[in-house]
């Protein structure tokens, strides 16, 4: 039976449905109160889609989980519900549960089955993490703009407006309908995460990535007033009208629903944790101790050596990316400019590191023409690297398919870009390669230009104008990795200013994003949805302050971006469809 003990304000979920199973019969006298904090009820549903309309959900039949089996009664026919809840051996907090679903009678055509639970002491403070997916609820203004979204109204633009995101899955920032229905698929971890600080409390439920009938659907939807959640998982996904398609919320749903018949079966399983926690840096590290328990055993598929794997991308960059009339090696094909050149990001000067490092002579010679094409002509006019550029000699300020952006440079591209260069000069020096005066002038510049920008704006900005510096877009984690380039620059020209800007630019960081478990505008494809890039760069920065002040309050900082990092990281080998060429190669 379901187990429910009074709500108490000092643990959060009051006290969790309770199973106690002895031979598959639930246990009426035995029960034991489990303190989880927010406990949720939990329920069985059985989901009929009109298919025509992409998905509308036409009917749904919903029962309260009360004992280990019971059924639920349609006009379509019958369903038998068992269900089972284990405590985890040796694990306070934690149990496995599992909802059998068994059709035996009756036809049930454009179907799914879901398991509910139902958090009555919610609010919309709650911070929501679908790991790689959803974080803080993705509760922020938003704009439906299409690929590559760039903010469009002027009131919108500013370098102290609010972090805006696209049309991604969200709850609500404001009143109105709040749901998020994602697919177990495109998280990094199957599963759904929740803090929440009044009841100082973590709760986590995780999945496998689904069932025999294919992913899981994992769903959120908040009540009008936010006073209630429920948090289900559904087999197989089937997503209601819409689904999330490249920064776009209104895509059709083509989800494929089942024709359950009699007969057929289907079994949920979900593990559920709770954790007391005084903040939110809880819910990461608790995550990073069980992000991998529901993962298979498997072994590495051990195909290529990295050093053979050098010798493959070495060759490769050597023959297409090279452009031996200019001397530099082009991010990429050379297709159109995105792809020719651009600093940082996508990889101007970051491939030119292991290239430097590990390549042949003819390779270090192409690096050393690289830095030569470089300075000085790839800095723009606002001190800052330009954005990108084509043809070996044209170079442009931001994105050119957008006029209004024609000037937008992402700051985090020339905080990329001297990072690496700097890395670069300090490998020359080991290899005894001359540094040119020119590239130490021209990196200077580059590093001036980010001390005056936080000298005049107290922060590093998302967009700036690649002509007069000014912030275009502020806010956002974008700049990152600035405070280590800023830490090397200090180490390499030894100018005290640097490392102080270093300093001020973590503390600001630390304060603004990383204790509000936010990190945002990395790609400059994402407007400031949160994002797993940003987050990295801010590990290496907080690990060179670290490094460079020995103060081990950076490393502690480290340690929780390290732990936010840890859910953008994939847990477990994806099972790829059969019939999909990574699925017949077996790859991990």
């Amino acid at each position: 039976m379901l187990c429910k003990s009074p709500i108490t304000r000092r643990s959060i979920l009051s006290v969790l449905l309770t199973f106690i199973l002895s031979n598959g019969v639930f246990c009426q006298n035995i029960l034991k109160p489990i303190s989880f904090v927010n406990s949720p009820d939990l329920s069985a549903q059985i989901n009929m889609y009109d298919t025509k309309h992409y998905n509308y959900l036409s009917n749904r039949y919903v029962a309260t989980i009360k004992s280990a089996s019971q059924n639920i009664n349609c006009p379509e026919g019958t369903w038998e519900i068992h269900t089972s809840v284990e405590r985890v051996e040796k694990r306070t907090g934690v149990f496995d549960v599992a909802v059998a679903f068994n059709c035996n009678r009756g036809n049930f055509p454009n179907a799914s089955v879901s398991v509910n639970l139902t958090f009555s002491d919610w609010s919309a403070a709650n911070y929501v993490l679908f790991p790689g997916a959803v974080y803080k609820g993705n509760r922020f203004d938003w704009r439906r703009i299409a690929y590559s979204p760039k903010l469009l109204d002027p009131r919108d633009i500013g370098p102290g407006k609010q972090q805006i995101i696209s049309d991604i899955p969200k709850l609500n920032f404001q009143d109105g309908p709040s749901k998020i229905q994602e697919r177990s698929g495109s998280m990094s971890t199957p599963g759904v995460g929740f803090y929440s600080d009044k009841l100082h409390s973590v709760c986590w439920i995780l999945t496998e990535q689904g069932t025999e009938l294919g992913d899981y659907g994992i769903s959120i939807e908040e009540t009008n007033d936010r006073q209630q959640a429920t948090i289900s998982i559904t087999a197989p996904v089937v997503r209601e009208v819409y689904k999330y398609h490249l920064t776009d919320m209104r895509y059709p749903s083509d989800d494929k629903t089942i024709n359950f018949k009699q007969g057929d079966a289907v079994t949920i399983k979900f593990r559920i944790y709770e954790f007391k926690s005084g903040n939110l840096q809880g819910l990461f590290n608790q995550f990073a101790t069980i992000r991998k328990d529901l993962s298979l055993p498997d072994t590495l598929s051990t195909i290529l050596p990295f050093s053979s794997a050098f010798k493959v991308q070495e060759k490769k960059f050597n023959e297409l990316n090279f452009v031996s009339e200019y001397g530099y090696y082009a991010v990429g094909a050379r297709e159109n400019f995105l792809q020719d050149w651009q600093i940082g990001w996508t990889g101007g000067m970051i491939s030119t590191y292991p290239l430097l490092v590990a390549g042949s002579v003819p390779t270090k010679n192409n690096v050393i023409k690289n830095f030569d094409w470089l300075f000085p002509a790839g800095i723009s006019p606002s001190g800052f690297f330009w954005d990108s550029g084509e043809g070996g000699n044209r170079w442009y300020g931001g994105d050119i398919r957008k006029p209004h952006t024609a000037d937008w440079h992402l700051v985090r591209k020339s905080g990329d870009g001297l990072y690496y260069v700097i890395r670069q000069l300090m490998i020359m020096q080991k290899l005894g390669y001359p540094v040119k005066d020119s590239w130490r002038k021209g990196t200077t510049i580059v590093v001036d230009a980010f001390v005056n920008l936080w000298k005049k704006n107290g922060q590093f900005g998302n967009f700036i104008n690649s002509k007069s510096g000014e912030i275009i877009v502020g806010g956002s984690a974008s700049g990152g990795i600035v405070p280590g380039a800023l830490c090397l620059s200090y180490k390499y020209f030894g100018e005290e200013s640097y490392l102080d800007i270093a300093i001020k630019a973590g503390d600001y960081y630390n304060e603004n994003f990383v204790k509000k478990g936010i990190t945002c505008g990395g790609p400059g494809d994402a407007m400031q949805n949160p994002d797993s890039e940003s987050c990295y760069a801010l590990l290496e920065s907080y690990m060179l302050l670290y490094e460079t002040t020995k103060d081990n309050r950076w490393l502690g900082i480290a340690e929780n971006v390290a732990m936010q990092f840890a859910t953008w990281v994939m847990s477990y080998n994806y099972m790829f469809p059969l019939n999909s060429l990574f699925g017949r190669l077996d790859l991990k």
